[in-house]
């Protein structure tokens, strides 16, 4: 009986951690800002339909979630909700969100897929920055801007479907994505749109992009991707010097 009362021990009125998942009560409609950030012991997320919102930094650091679900009841995910969940392999986002917000998935380095939902107009800023084994994005149609270093470092990045229908693209979008080529991620033509210097091309009828090869270098580095950023992982992508 006390090693249950063991396992029950992280129990309120909000929610109640059992073996490492956690279980939002229904009812419960937002999830706070910083209200989970750094609880490495968690594995696995129940989010109810009553919630509407999921707020900063959430989940932010959250090493042991390797999968999470949220219901289409929420419309709202704020920045640096699920930054540096460095064990989470996959994510279902809601249908009903409204927006991918700044640094969603910064640093998810285990993060291998996405599917953005079709109400979505705009990939936030640094959003999915540094999700170096990210190798397949899908797009709604309705994605019609990509923020500024959104996929920057995802390096494996070799598809992302629909990019002919985002009409801007802002500065390091894709820096250091060297496997996309195209608009399909193909490799179709590679060596005429790729070379040392410039890194690679990306071209369709609306969207013509340059990227540089970069590294990752240790500590801040305020003159690099990140100039214009208050956000501070842990290691920061660079353009390379060379380059």
């Amino acid at each position: 009986m006390a090693k249950e009362n063991n396992k029950m021990a992280n129990v309120n009125n909000r929610y109640s951690v059992i073996n490492g998942v956690l279980r939002i009560h229904p009812g419960v409609t937002m999830i706070q800002a910083e209200e989970f950030k750094g609880r490495i012991s968690l594995t696995g997320v129940v989010i109810p339909a009553s919630v509407r919102e999921i707020g900063r930094e959430a989940f932010c650091g959250c090493r042991g979630l390797m999968r999470i679900v949220i219901p289409d009841s929420v419309p709202q995910i704020d920045e640096n909700a699920f930054r540096k969940c460095t064990g989470l392999r996959s994510i279902v986002l809601p249908h009903n969100l409204e927006k991918i917000s700044r640094g969603m998935f910064m640093e998810c380095i285990e993060l291998r897929s996405v599917v953005i939902p079709r109400h979505i107009t705009k990939i936030g800023e640094c959003a999915f920055a540094g999700c170096c084994k990210l190798s397949n994005v899908v797009l709604s149609e309705s994605v019609k801007e990509i923020g500024w270093g959104a996929f920057a470092q995802c390096c494996e990045l070799a598809s992302i479907s629909s990019l002919k229908h985002v009409v801007t693209i802002a500065k390091y979008a894709f820096l250091g994505c060297t496997k996309l080529n195209d608009e399909n991620g193909s490799k179709k033509d590679q060596k005429r749109k790729k070379n040392k210097k410039s890194g690679g091309t990306i071209k369709s009828k609306k969207v013509k992009m340059k990227f540089k090869p970069c590294h990752i270098g240790t500590g801040f580095y305020t003159a690099g991707i990140w100039g214009r950023s208050n956000l501070r992982p842990y290691k920061q992508f660079r353009p390379d010097p060379a380059a």
